[in-house]
C-alpha cells in the first residue's frame, strides 16, 4: 500500500502480490476440558505478518464463548491470549506467533511451525481464566528440550523446557492433569510424574497445593518413565500395505490428490474396514485420519466409526463396486492421535537400529527401502542418532522409497495477442521437450524441481529451460487425460478447467503424500512477475494509478480484493467512500491506436477483438456481463432524457450524448476514447492469459543493450579479452564455430588467452533493471458502489412511464422490453443479492 495515508499521488509502485491459503489447528485448555479450533485463511502480501496474525488471534478469540452463568465474566479478548508454535523440528524453540517485520505470516510458520496433513499446530496461552472456580497452570516439559550444551570451562548450560497451558479447577487432581496431558501430547497417563519443586506427587494429591506453590515461582515438571525418548511413529505416503484380493473396485478420489480421481484397486472381501483405509492410503496417500468413506454403486451407503471392525462383505462391498473417498482436515486433527503409534527409541547410537526396530514394528517386508523424518530433518541409515535431536513427544514419519520416472513438460502460454506488437517470446513461445524426471517417492516437490533443474542445465536443448524451471510451480495430472487434452490447454484458464484447480502443490510436500506415481504427468507451469500498471477509475474519471507486480497466476478477482482494502484502509480526500465495492475490469486500446483514433474527425464504432479460441469459452459469458453492467449504466441515463429512438441496444450516438449531460464526466472526447473502446474482461480471468493476449506496448531498450551478432538483447554479455568488445555468449561461441576473429573489427584472434570471455556483470545488472522496469499489462479498474447500481435501476425502471407520457407510445413500446431484457439476464449475476431484489 502506499505510504501516506491519504491523497497518494499516482503511480505509486507496489511490492509483488503473492496469496496462500494457511490452515492451523490449536489446543486450548479451557473450563478443564481440552479443545481444538482449526481455522484456514487466505493471506496476501500485501498484509503485514503481524496484521494477519492479529486477525488469527482475533478469529480465535471471537470462537470463544463465556459460560452459561458467568454474566460474562469469561470474554477473552485477542489481548488476552497469545498464540504459540508446535516447534517445527524436535527440541525447537516455542516461539509466539509474531512475524518479523515484511515477513509473512505463511513464512513465519513454515519456518518455526510443525505441520500436520497440510495443518500448522498452534497451542493457545491465556493471561484470565474462562470463570470463577478456574485456574491456569503452566507445566514444563524437561524431555522434550534439547540437549544441555557446555560452555568454555566445562559447565553445562541447560536449555529451556517447554511449557504448555492448562486451565484446572480447584477440586482437580493430579491424576485428572495427566488425562489432560495425554488427551493432548498422548503421553500415557500410566507412565507419567509430575514433580513439584523436584518431589513427586501422587495422583490424589489435589492441584490446590501446586497451584499455591506456582504462585511462589516454583513450577510442575512432567517426566516419562523411559530409557530414551517416546516418539510417535506415522505412517506417510504410499506403498505400506499394497492392496490385494480376488475383487476390484474402483476409487473415487477427492480434489486434494492430484492425478487420476478415478482408480482401481483390489480387496478381499473378507478383511475390515479399518484395513481397506491403509490399503487405500497405499494408493493414493491420504492420510487415514480424516478419511471418509461411502459406497457409490451397487448401492449408496455412508460409514461410521463403528463399521470399521465388519467385514467389507457384511457391509455390501462387491466386486466392480464403486467407493467414494472423502477428506476433512478437521476430522483429520480429531482422529490423528489414534493412529500415531507411541514408540520408543534410543536417542544415541547408529540409525541403523532404528531403521530396523521401525522396519519390524511397521510389518513391512525385508529388504523394503525406508526414509525416516525427524520433522524436516532426514535420519539416514548410516547416521548417528545424536545428531537427530529426539525428544519425547517428536514424530516420526515413515516413508516406503522407490524409484520413480515420470513425464514432465514445461507449460507455455500460446494465445494469438490481439493488439501489435505481439508477445515477448518469454510469455508467448513454445517450450522444448522434457525428457521423463527421475526422482524418489519420498522427494519434496522442491526436491523434484531442482532434480529437473539439473536435469535440463545438462541438457543444450535450451539454455532459459533451468531459470524458468526454477521460479515454476509444479502441478500434477493424469497423464492420459494430459496426451488428449495437451494441443488444447494453450492457456491458464484452460488449465484450471483440465484440473479444476490452479493451486500448486506445496514445496514442502513430499510426492508419494500427493499421490503422485507412475501414471502421473508433471507440469511445471513459469510464474513470472508482471509488472501492471492499473488505471482505478471513480464515476468515469481517473482516479489514481497503481503500478504493481504479481504472479502471472494472479486472477483479476484477487486484484479486487486488493483494491476494496486500499480504499477501506486509505481513502483518498478527492475519492469518496466506496461500499460493497463492485469492480469492472477492461483492457485499454494501445497508444498507438488511441493517437489514430483521436485525430480523425468521423470514426467508425469501436470494435472488441475477438478472444482467443482458448479464451473464448471463457470470455462468453464475462463479455455478456460485463456489456450489460455498461448497457444497464447507459439505459438510465438515456431513458432519463426521453430518448424515442431505443432499439434493443443503445445507439452510440445516444450513449455519449446522455454521458456528456452526467456532471463529473470529463469531456465528450475523453469519454469516447476512455469509456467505448476499453475491452471488457472477467474478473475470472488470469493476469498471464492477459498479458500473451494484451501486451503493452514494450519500451525501446538502448543500442547497446543488444548483441552486435544477434541484435538481441544480451542475456549474457561477456567481454572478449582481445578485442574489449562485448556480445552475448552463446552468439560469440557460435561465431568462433565458423571464424577466429573479431566480428565487429575482424581482428583475427589466434590465442587462445585473446578469446577469452569476461563476464560484464554491470551491463548484465543493467539489462535486467531495464527489463524489471518494463510494463508488461495495463488495465483499467472502475469502481462503484454496489448500492448505487440498485438505485439506478429503481429510478430507471420508472423512467419509461415518463417517457411514454411525453413522448407517446413510441418511445415507452421500445424501451420497455430494452430494460426487461437487461434485467432479465442480469438479475442475480451483476448486482449482489440485495440489490438483485430491488432490479
Amino acid at each position: 500500500r502506499p505510504s501516506s495515508a491519504r491523497g497518494a499521488p499516482a503511480g505509486v509502485s507496489l511490492r509483488a502480490m503473492e496469496t496462500a491459503l494457511v490452515s492451523v489447528a490449536v489446543r486450548y485448555s479451557r473450563q478443564g476440558k481440552e479443545e481444538l479450533w482449526c481455522c484456514t485463511l487466505v493471506t496476501d502480501s500485501f498484509d503485514e505478518g503481524s496484521a494477519q496474525a492479529s486477525r488469527l488471534r482475533t478469529l480465535f478469540a471471537a470462537q470463544l464463548r463465556p459460560p452459561p452463568g458467568s454474566g460474562g465474566g469469561g470474554a477473552c479478548g485477542p489481548a488476552d491470549l497469545k498464540l504459540l508454535v508446535v516447534p517445527a523440528r524436535p527440541t525447537g524453540p516455542q516461539r509466539e506467533v509474531l512475524p518479523l517485520p515484511g515477513q509473512g505470516l505463511a513464512a513465519f510458520l513454515d519456518q518455526n511451525c510443525r505441520e500436520d496433513c497440510g495443518v500448522f499446530q498452534l497451542r493457545a496461552a491465556f493471561t484470565v481464566p474462562s470463570g470463577r472456580g478456574f485456574s491456569l497452570l503452566s507445566v514444563a516439559f524437561p524431555g522434550m528440550a534439547a540437549a544441555p550444551t557446555f560452555d568454555g570451562e566445562g559447565g553445562e548450560l541447560p536449555s529451556a523446557a517447554p511449557t504448555e497451558q492448562f486451565e484446572v479447577s480447584a477440586t482437580s487432581s493430579v491424576g485428572d492433569l495427566k488425562r489432560s496431558i495425554e488427551e493432548r501430547m498422548q503421553f500415557p497417563a500410566s507412565r507419567a510424574v509430575l514433580t513439584l519443586d523436584w518431589r513427586p506427587l501422587r495422583n490424589d494429591v489435589l492441584l490446590c497445593r501446586a497451584l499455591t506453590a506456582a504462585s511462589s515461582g516454583e513450577q510442575l515438571r512432567f517426566y516419562l518413565g523411559s530409557g530414551g525418548a517416546l516418539v510417535f511413529l506415522r505412517r506417510e505416503g504410499m506403498d505400506h500395505r499394497r492392496p490385494s484380493g480376488p475383487c476390484a473396485l474402483t476409487l473415487q478420489l477427492p480434489s486434494v490428490v492430484p492425478g487420476a480421481r478415478s482408480r482401481t484397486m483390489n480387496f478381499d472381501p473378507e478383511m475390515r474396514l479399518g484395513d481397506l483405509r491403509w490399503s487405500i492410503q497405499a494408493v493414493c496417500g491420504l492420510p487415514v485420519a480424516g478419511m471418509e468413506l461411502s459406497l457409490a454403486a451397487p448401492v449408496h451407503r455412508c460409514f461410521a466409526g463403528e463399521d470399521v471392525g465388519e467385514t467389507l462383505r457384511a457391509l455390501g462391498f462387491t466386486d466392480g463396486c464403486v467407493l467414494k473417498v472423502q477428506f476433512d482436515i478437521s476430522d483429520a486433527m480429531r482422529q490423528r492421535d489414534a493412529f500415531d503409534m507411541p514408540f520408543e527409541t534410543m536417542t544415541s547410537g547408529p540409525a541403523a537400529l532404528l531403521h530396523d526396530a521401525v522396519l519390524e514394528k511397521l510389518g513391512l517386508p525385508e529388504g523394503s527401502t525406508l526414509a525416516l523424518f525427524a520433522g524436516k530433518a532426514a535420519i539416514t541409515r548410516g547416521a548417528k542418532l545424536d545428531s537427530a535431536q529426539l525428544a519425547d513427544g517428536a514424530v516420526l514419519s515413515a516413508y516406503v522409497v522407490r524409484q520413480l520416472q515420470l513425464p514432465c513438460s514445461m507449460f507455455a502460454i500460446r494465445v494469438t495477442p490481439a493488439f501489435a506488437p505481439p508477445a515477448p517470446a518469454s510469455a508467448n513461445e513454445e517450450q522444448p521437450a522434457m525428457p521423463p524426471l527421475t526422482c524418489l517417492s519420498s522427494d519434496t516437490v522442491a526436491e523434484v524441481r531442482e532434480r529437473a533443474v539439473r536435469a535440463a542445465a545438462s541438457s543444450p536443448a535450451s539454455a532459459d529451460l533451468p531459470n524458468r524451471l526454477r521460479g515454476s510451480k509444479l502441478f500434477a495430472v493424469d497423464a492420459a487425460e494430459w496426451a488428449a487434452r495437451a494441443s488444447k490447454c494453450t492457456s491458464l484458464s484452460a488449465l484450471a478447467r483440465l484440473l479444476g484447480h490452479l493451486t500448486p502443490c506445496a514445496d514442502g510436500a513430499r510426492i508419494t503424500r500427493l499421490g503422485i506415481s507412475e501414471g502421473v504427468h508433471l507440469i511445471f507451469v513459469p510464474c513470472p512477475t508482471l509488472h501492471i500498471e492499473v488505471d482505478v477509475r471513480l464515476k468515469g474519471r481517473s482516479s489514481v494509478v497503481r503500478k504493481l507486480r504479481v504472479p502471472s497466476t494472479t486472477r483479476l478477482e484477487e486484484l479486487t480484493r486488493m483494491l476494496e482494502q486500499d480504499f477501506k484502509a486509505q481513502p483518498a480526500q478527492d475519492r469518496p467512500h466506496i461500499e460493497h465495492l463492485h469492480c469492472q475490469w477492461s483492457i485499454p486500446q494501445p497508444d498507438s491506436e488511441r493517437s489514430a483514433a483521436s485525430s480523425s474527425t468521423e470514426r467508425p464504432p469501436p470494435r472488441s477483438p475477438a478472444p482467443s479460441p482458448p479464451l473464448q469459452a471463457e470470455a462468453a459469458g464475462s463479455s455478456l456481463r460485463s456489456a450489460g453492467f455498461s448497457l444497464i449504466s447507459t439505459a438510465a441515463a438515456a431513458v432519463k432524457k426521453g430518448k424515442k429512438r431505443l432499439s434493443g441496444s443503445f445507439s452510440r450516438a445516444a450513449a455519449m450524448e446522455a454521458a456528456s449531460d452526467d456532471e463529473d464526466a470529463p469531456s465528450l472526447k475523453r469519454r469516447k476514447l476512455d469509456d467505448l473502446e476499453p475491452v471488457c474482461v472477467s474478473d475470472a480471468e488470469f493476469v498471464g492469459d492477459l498479458h500473451a493476449q494484451y501486451p503493452a506496448r514494450r519500451e525501446d531498450l538502448p543500442c547497446h543493450f543488444l548483441c552486435p551478432i544477434s541484435l538481441d538483447v544480451m542475456r549474457d554479455p561477456v567481454v572478449l579479452v582481445g578485442s574489449g568488445n562485448t556480445y552475448d555468449r552463446k552468439s560469440i561461441e557460435q561465431a568462433f564455430q565458423q571464424k577466429l576473429c573479431d566480428p565487429l573489427s575482424n581482428v583475427e584472434l589466434r590465442r587462445s588467452a585473446d578469446r577469452k570471455l569476461v563476464p560484464n556483470r554491470v551491463l548484465r545488472s543493467q539489462i535486467l533493471e531495464a527489463e524489471r522496469a518494463q510494463l508488461h499489462l495495463r488495465l483499467v479498474a472502475t469502481l462503484c458502489d454496489a448500492r448505487s447500481i440498485a438505485a439506478e435501476s429503481a429510478a430507471a425502471a420508472s423512467a419509461p412511464s415518463a417517457a411514454q407520457a411525453h413522448s407517446g407510445a413510441d418511445g415507452a413500446a421500445v424501451a420497455t422490453p430494452a430494460w426487461r431484457w437487461c434485467s432479465s439476464v442480469f438479475a442475480g449475476r451483476v448486482f449482489p443479492t440485495v440489490a438483485g431484489k430491488t432490479v
